[in-house]
């Protein structure tokens, strides 16, 4: 399957899911406090740190290396086995630290009904490979669609039924279990008692790597997070998490359009840097003028998003929304940069990258934190550092992975860039003042629908989505 088919596989499952999603979070942000948000986003942290470091970087490894027999990925199952095991009751043990520093006993119960989910997404890690490697993107797409509607709703009926914060911290158990449950009954991955390890060494220098930058990565995420929640209270960092987490639905579910498939594709031209360069610029380029027109859309109309989705009890989130949006195109085109290392098979220099960004990530966070003292000054600050990080994630990739000329890069994406400058100006200083919430949205929407269209025509760059979507020619 070529890249073209599998995006729009991909889109479709996306689409459908950002509708589900939108309309539960709206529910729930409806139904619970900022408060419940801000004591869930304080475990969630370490959440996401132990799933993202729970597959030691074996989904990639799996992908790329196309020699692996059905029996090596059943003895490399086994092994994510065990690992989950010993990553929950770690998890288990994270909670306990909660509970002294955040003066809480809700984090022991939270850290034992997560440490689940951490077993389950460790688990996951080789049966969701197999699926990729095979390219069965279609599956993924249902799995997708059918795990979310299902916790969607299991997570309103606790809502709704006074459970607080317990209904997300289910929702993402019974997303991780359905997830396993089908990638493995798909994939019909094996599991022994006793693994071999020959398996899991052949994939040690690309996957070590990998678990390296996958937890430097959650790390540089979530640190904003974790501080904000110590130091300004729980019920600021729910404003604060709430605001960030709507800049990142254009994040993962369009950027994510393609991100999942990048590398299993890509991965066939292992061998070839000029090819792998000549495949992955369409895709950047093509992300980049769709950030050029959500990023100015978010920040335009960040007020109305937000009372109408959550209602009026997050106003306070409105400033940090519109603050993050800034850093929503650079954001999108991020999301093709460890695609395009692990595609190379340089997982050394995706690290590397990651070591220096999180760097500048947590530089920014501190200042925003002690400097600004407030979470809008925090939103300022890791919206600068998430800029920051695409110039030189894109510098790092291009001249010492693809080897090519840097300055070339920045040029073949300039129309997108000026794009992305005149919009943010136009929603910078036309003052629009509407009571009427739904009536504002339609005409700022109707604005910034009307000069993106004469930009994108003016450009030549509508030629670009054209071919992404029409085109027939092969990927």
């Amino acid at each position: 399957m070529d890249l073209k088919k599998a995006a729009i596989i991909n889109a479709g499952s996306k689409f459908f899911i950002i509708v589900t999603q939108l309309i539960t979070t709206g529910i729930l942000g409806r139904i619970l406090s900022p408060m419940d948000y801000g004591i869930v986003a304080v475990i969630a942290v370490f959440f996401y740190f132990f799933t993202g470091i729970s597959d030691v970087g074996l989904i990639s490894a799996v992908i790329q290396h196309k020699e692996l027999s059905k029996k090596d990925c059943s003895h490399i199952f086994s092994v994510t086995v065990y690992l989950g095991i010993i990553l929950g009751g770690l998890f288990i043990g994270i909670s306990r630290i909660l509970v002294i520093v955040y003066e809480s006993k809700v984090y022991w119960y939270l850290g034992l009904l997560l440490s689940i989910s951490v077993l389950f997404s460790s688990m996951n890690a080789v049966p969701g490979a197999i699926l990729m490697r095979e390219k069965r993107f279609l599956l993924s797409a249902f799995r997708n669609i059918l795990t979310s509607v299902i916790a969607g709703i299991i997570a309103i009926i606790m809502a709704l039924n006074g459970f607080r914060f317990y209904s997300v911290i289910v929702q993402m158990i019974v997303g991780a279990v359905l997830t396993f449950t089908f990638n493995a009954l798909v994939s019909k991955v094996g599991f022994t008692p006793f693994p071999d390890l020959k398996p899991v060494r052949k994939l040690l220098r690309f996957s070590t790597f990998q678990v390296l930058y996958d937890a430097v990565f959650f790390l540089s995420q979530n640190m904003d997070n974790l501080l904000a929640g110590r130091i300004f209270g729980k019920e600021k960092l729910g404003y604060y998490n709430k605001a960030y987490s709507l800049t990142q639905y254009p994040v993962n579910n369009i950027s994510g359009v393609v991100s999942p498939v990048l590398h299993p594709i890509l991965s066939d031209y292992q061998s070839d840097t000029e090819a792998l360069y000549q495949k992955i610029m369409p895709v950047v380029r093509v992300l980049g003028i769709l950030g050029a027109f959500i990023a100015p859309f978010c920040f335009f109309e960040g007020r109305e998003m937000i009372l109408i989705v959550f209602g009026k009890q997050w106003t306070e989130s409105v400033v940090c929304f519109r603050v993050f949006a800034f850093s929503i195109y650079a954001q999108m085109l991020n999301q093709c940069i460890s695609a395009g290392f692990q595609s190379i098979g340089k997982t050394n220099l995706l690290f590397i990258n990651e070591v220096i960004n999180t760097g500048i990530m947590l530089t920014a966070i501190l200042i925003g934190i002690f400097a600004f003292e407030d979470i809008f000054g925090l939103a300022l600050c890791v919206s600068v550092a998430y800029i920051i990080r695409f110039f030189i994630a894109y510098y790092i990739l291009i001249r010492f992975g693809f080897r090519r000329s840097y300055f070339l890069f920045l040029r073949e994406i300039s129309p997108e860039i000026i794009m992305l400058f005149v919009m943010n100006g136009v929603a910078l200083f036309i003052p629009v003042s509407v009571d009427n919430l739904y009536l504002s949205f339609v005409i700022k929407g109707g604005i910034m629908v009307g000069l993106y269209a004469l930009l994108l025509f003016s450009s030549g760059d509508w030629k670009l989505i054209r071919d992404a979507v029409f085109s027939s020619k092969r990927d």
